[in-house]
């Protein structure tokens, strides 16, 4: 590993269940269970002891405002995941836009409460159905990343009450690419009078030839501006796959725990892989 970048963990996830699999955007519960998404429109908890997954796990089809469940791709391929507020805020592909679910209120029966519709269309190009906004941030603003690359850069929606805006975003360092997959939400940093803060982002490029390549970049805004820079890549040989989605937690020693998780497309060429890395030293 890199300099300041601590290995914390790695499993492979299985289960029973044929619908377990498609994992993409990820997020830490007040409970200290993970929650996932899945792109065949399910939430599945997994169970946590110790920094650890305890074997134990749920799953809950998603329902939408008529309280029917999201069937079918074209509905329920939900790719981003960011709680805020006590709800948990999903990004679609296809149909391009974000729900609110209720779940700390309502569990499994929760039901999509439409937040925003997302552009299909960015600086006059088409957004492909299966490219659109796979990160979700949730902070000040709530900040959707499309998969999509446009002329290597990368889409970002933010919205507020105030409206929403775009901005192209390219990668923080220029052999880091590859198309923005995940987003953590905003972290605070030092207390109030500094105001600073880090968003986490992944990027994920994949050929035939070289396998799957990730990188982990992060964005400063303080007092004194903004800054990002790259922090570390993962690719072959090591072992890696089809990486999706990341959250971040801070431990108890203020280090940042960052959780990535993969999307095996339910093939049984791919894995469910988990991984924790702590960022430590240079690299916090």
């Amino acid at each position: 590993m890199p300099p300041g970048v601590r290995f914390a963990g790695g499993w492979s996830l299985t289960s029973p269940h044929a619908e377990f699999g498609g994992l993409s955007g990820i997020e830490i519960l007040p409970d200290g269970r993970l929650l996932t998404v899945s792109d065949v429109g399910a939430f599945i908890w997994i169970g946590m002891a110790n920094g650890a997954p305890d074997g134990t796990g749920e799953i809950s089809y998603m329902k939408g405002p008529n309280g029917q469940i999201l069937r079918g791709k074209r509905d329920g391929d939900s790719e981003g995941l960011a709680l805020a507020d006590g709800l948990a805020f999903v990004s679609f592909e296809r149909r391009h836009r974000v729900a609110a679910f209720d779940l700390e209120t309502c569990g499994a029966s929760a039901r999509a409460a439409p937040f925003t519709e997302l552009p299909s269309e960015l600086s006059g190009i088409r957004i492909k159905e299966n490219s659109g906004a796979e990160a979700l941030s949730a902070g000040k603003v709530m900040i959707a990343g499309y998969e999509q690359l446009i002329d290597g850069y990368s889409p970002l929606v933010s919205v507020s009450k105030g409206g929403s805006s775009t901005e192209l975003l390219a990668p923080a360092k220029r052999d880091y690419n590859g198309p923005l997959v995940g987003m953590t939400n905003t972290i605070m940093l030092g207390d109030a009078a500094t105001a600073g803060s880090v968003v986490y982002s992944l990027r994920r490029s994949y050929n035939p030839v070289f396998g799957n390549r990730l990188t982990v970049e992060a964005a400063y805004e303080d007092a004194g501006g903004a800054s990002r820079r790259a922090l570390f890549e993962l690719k072959p040989p090591m072992n890696v796959d089809n990486f999706e989605g990341i959250t971040a937690e801070t431990l108890s020693d203020g280090t940042h725990r960052l959780w990535l998780v993969s999307d095996n497309n339910f093939s049984d060429q791919q894995r469910t892989l988990l991984f924790a890395f702590d960022l430590i030293g240079e690299a916090h």
